[in-house]
């Protein structure tokens, strides 16, 4: 992944996305945090694999809510994205944002309604 985030638009809907989701082990409550911070979406999970899960049913419900609304374009350029048009498709991105020193980052591709996370 070239470090930017990436929301893919068709027929004004969001149909994919690749995204840097970071993660953290908090040990107070042991439990793992998933984090996207240019959407402002935090999930936590008993372990990675469950925080990966939570991350996705928040993010797939964030993506029904935006698709509903009736122009994601317009929401996520409110957001500060960039929206690059190719053809019948947009793709909108986002320069990675720093993130704080603990948290690490794992990238993963979207298809809408299901992720698949990179290795």
């Amino acid at each position: 992944m070239n470090g930017y985030n990436k929301i893919i638009i068709k027929d004004n809907n969001i149909i994919g996305a690749d995204l840097h989701v970071s993660f953290y082990y908090d040990e107070k409550n042991k439990e793992v945090i998933a984090r996207f911070a240019p959407l402002m979406i935090t999930t936590a999970g008993k372990d990675l694999s469950h925080a990966k899960e939570m991350f996705q049913e928040a993010f797939s419900l964030w993506v029904e809510t935006v698709n509903e609304d009736g122009d994601p374009k317009d929401t996520l350029e409110k957001l500060g994205w960039k929206v690059e048009k190719s053809e019948a498709i947009s793709k909108i991105k986002q320069s990675k944002s720093s993130e704080l020193p603990f948290l690490t980052d794992n990238s993963f591709k979207l298809n809408i309604p299901a992720i698949v996370w990179a290795s």
